[in-house]
């Protein structure tokens, strides 16, 4: 696999992770009745589990002088076609009613910017990736 010259983790925003303390204090406050120590010790389990989900679930895109790769797709930079800035404004659209069914996308619901690459290959029956990153302009750029 060749080195990464590009790798971002499309983390959600800090909002989201408010609410694993938020999910923890839920939790005590439920075993509370039972046994306040073992409340705890499980809400800040809870918590961390929470967090370290979020982190590790968040998708990664890594572009590669060969290759780039989106979430758990990947495809050869030879088969890009034009790339497109899609724009806080226009996300809610091309998520929605814009949106082709056979398109791969990747969302991170608090990151509003995304991308829209056209793939160029004929015998790929997906017509274009549609995923969120908090640098387009640096990305497309990147893949131009």
């Amino acid at each position: 696999m060749d080195t990464p010259v590009y790798r971002e983790r499309v983390l959600p925003s800090l909002a989201t992770f408010l609410l694993a303390p938020l999910l923890g204090v839920f939790v005590f406050a439920v075993m509370l009745p039972v046994n306040d120590q073992l409340g705890t010790l499980i809400a800040i389990s809870v918590s961390a589990l929470l967090a370290s989900l979020l982190i590790l679930k968040a998708p990664v895109i890594e572009v590669s002088i060969s290759h780039v790769r989106v979430g758990r797709a990947r495809i050869d930079r030879a088969l890009i076609g034009s790339i497109t800035i899609v724009s806080a404004e226009d996300a809610f659209a091309e998520k929605g009613h814009l949106l082709d069914a056979t398109a791969y996308t990747s969302f991170q619901a608090s990151v509003k910017t995304m991308l829209k690459v056209q793939i160029a290959d004929k015998a790929d029956p997906t017509p274009y990736w549609l995923f969120s990153t908090r640098n387009p302009e640096k990305l497309k750029d990147l893949l131009s």
